[in-house]
């Protein structure tokens, strides 16, 4: 009974449009019995009695006309979804009519309030509110929500909300997802690796112009949300080097185009084409960054010119401001020192790494391998081999850390092991197995152990 007094309700305010001259009513009855049905419901609202201000809302959009206020359409949402709590997911009639109703507060809203001196794009604002409760209630008709994503965030552009910006990339994903033909998923991968790059310039605008912090941290969510989703679809350095070049060509002097390329390069590690150096050095050239030294530098790396590659890196350390990228730059820089033979500047990045991130098992991986392979400059009067026990000991500490570099890890303690002092050199400085010791040239303690 509920559900049909509230269409009838619906009907009669959809029928008010156009005959009002003022916003309360056309007569001087009108306008009174508008204003004390909005009066009612709004008392209950104030106090957070949605039910009792869901029924005298109910007899305001009887009462007043369509343009009375936005605040109807808004407050008619809210009450409406708290409505369907109790309801949701259980596909009664109630249910199925509450929510086409509160699709139509939506599309009501739009129709009188498009456009507003504050919000002259509010009509985008409010489809991207339609979208996400539309996905909510009725997830079967996300391909629908998605155009009402496509619609708010292309209109919105760098204005978006972080929801929307997030949503639409994630429903863009679902749809590739389920492409039902190649030709389809094949244009909706595209569209996936070229959106994100746009997409993301529009979360940093967001990012950077946020006054809340809670607005923020939506922001960050979204960038990394949209690192997720589009890391499962480039999967493909050849391919995606090849969109990418496509991408950059339709126009070479737009350097934000190379920017984006060499970061998506960047993050899916695809850094061995002749494209990516090109690019890399296009951005370094006009504008230097953290992105483009750091591209430079693997780039040299995989050359094997370990001086050049170090030498970037150390650019990009010096020039990063973004504390997500530390850990990554230190090791970078560090594992180039350590190929080149400069220990304690290897040793220093490592501990850096590791003071960006604590739980970095690569960076202890990194000084146990420091001090493997420093056996000549130990003088600990049994040929420098203690060297080995202190490096098995970072060895462990860093299998602890990331169990990922177990195999890896375990083939250098085995080398490291088969490196250990015989029970004779040991006794002659005075060690027995499990005794403390100082290994002279890292100043560190650890356990005496002798060659199996």
């Amino acid at each position: 009974m509920k559900t049909k007094i509230f269409s009838i309700a619906l009907l009669g305010f959809l029928a008010f449009t156009g005959q009002a001259q003022d916003k309360y009513g056309a007569t001087e009855e009108q306008q009174i019995k508008c204003k004390e049905a909005l009066s009612v419901y709004r008392t209950y609202r104030d106090q957070k009695q949605y039910e009792d201000a869901y029924k005298h809302w109910q007899k305001a959009c009887l009462e007043c006309p369509p343009i009375v206020t936005e605040r109807l359409y808004s407050d008619g949402a809210k009450f409406i979804k708290n409505e369907l709590k109790p309801l949701k997911g259980k596909g009664s009639e109630r249910e199925q009519v509450l929510i086409d109703s509160l699709l139509m507060m939506y599309d009501l809203r739009m129709e009188h309030f498009g456009s507003t001196e504050k919000k002259p794009d509010n009509r985008c604002d409010i489809m991207g509110m339609k979208g996400t409760d539309l996905v909510k209630y009725r997830v079967a008709d996300y391909p629908i929500a998605f155009k009402y994503y496509a619609e708010a965030v292309g209109c919105l552009k760098e204005k978006s909300r972080a929801s929307y910006i997030k949503n639409y990339y994630q429903l863009m994903f679902n749809l590739y997802a389920t492409a039902d033909s190649d030709s389809t998923k094949n244009e909706l991968r595209q569209k996936l690796l070229l959106e994100y790059l746009q997409l993301q310039k529009y979360a940093d605008y967001g990012f950077a112009n946020s006054t809340k912090e809670k607005t923020k941290e939506g922001f960050i969510s979204c960038k990394k949300h949209l690192d997720d989703f589009f890391i499962k679809v480039a999967d493909n350095c050849e391919e995606l080097a090849e969109i990418l070049a496509d991408y950059v060509a339709e126009d070479e002097a737009e350097i934000d185009r190379k920017k984006g390329a060499l970061r998506l390069l960047n993050m899916r590690d695809c850094t061995d084409s002749d494209f990516y150096m090109d690019v890399a050095l296009a951005v370094c050239g006009v504008d230097p960054s953290t992105e483009c030294n750091y591209a430079i530098a693997v780039n040299y790396l995989k050359q094997k010119d370990y001086s050049q590659a170090l030498e970037y890196f150390e650019s990009a350390v010096e020039m990063s401001t973004e504390d997500s990228d530390m850990e990554k730059l230190f090791m970078g820089a560090g594992k180039t020192a350590s190929m080149l033979g400069k220990s304690s500047k290897a040793t220093s990045y490592a501990n850096k790494a590791l003071k960006a991130n604590p739980q970095s098992g690569e960076a202890l991986m990194l000084i146990g391998d420091v001090i493997a392979s420093s056996q000549g400059g130990c003088d600990d009067k049994m040929d420098g081999r203690s060297v080995y026990w202190l490096a098995v000991d970072y060895y462990g500490r860093a299998k602890a850390k990331d169990s990922s570099l177990a195999e890896k890890i375990g083939k250098k303690i085995s080398s490291c092991k088969r490196q250990y002092p015989t029970i004779e050199q040991m006794f002659f400085v005075g060690l027995s197995e499990g005794a403390s010791f100082t290994v002279p040239s890292r100043g560190e303690a650890t356990k005496a152990r002798a060659r199996g």
